[in-house]
């Protein structure tokens, strides 16, 4: 699993870009409190599972966490959503990916089979 914070600190907009997100959290991808304006969701990768992507306000989570969002991503697609003037993660962002949609039990899924790979548009606070 690879992640990557483009352009850095310099700037006001930040790309993250991670190659293989899980089902365990991918915790606080921004350091902080963000804005998000965009997801690009890639299940493209030969993939014959739909995959469910959970959005967290939050430092980390679980599979009985409650997610603020949630994608599903049909197998073999990728998926852009755009959030106009953004979404504000007052805590942090929280991401993880799993086979099962939104049940918050212990039964949440597994890990895709496949790499599921998330680009993330936003704006940290300062």
């Amino acid at each position: 699993m690879a992640a990557t914070i483009t352009p850095g600190e310099r700037f006001k907009y930040q790309a993250y870009d991670e190659s293989d997100v899980i089902a365990t959290a991918s915790a606080d991808v921004f350091d902080g409190p963000c804005t998000v304006y965009a997801f690009d969701i890639d299940n493209s990768a030969g993939s014959s599972t739909d995959v469910f992507l959970k959005i967290y306000d939050a430092i980390g989570a679980t599979n009985v966490s409650r997610p603020v969002l949630a994608f599903e991503i049909r197998a073999d697609t990728e998926r852009r959503i755009y959030l106009g003037t953004g979404l504000y993660f007052s805590t942090g962002l929280t991401m993880r990916c799993s086979t099962a949609p939104m049940n918050h039990t212990s039964a949440d899924g597994s890990n895709p089979a496949q790499d599921i790979g998330v680009t993330i548009i936003a704006e940290r606070d300062s």
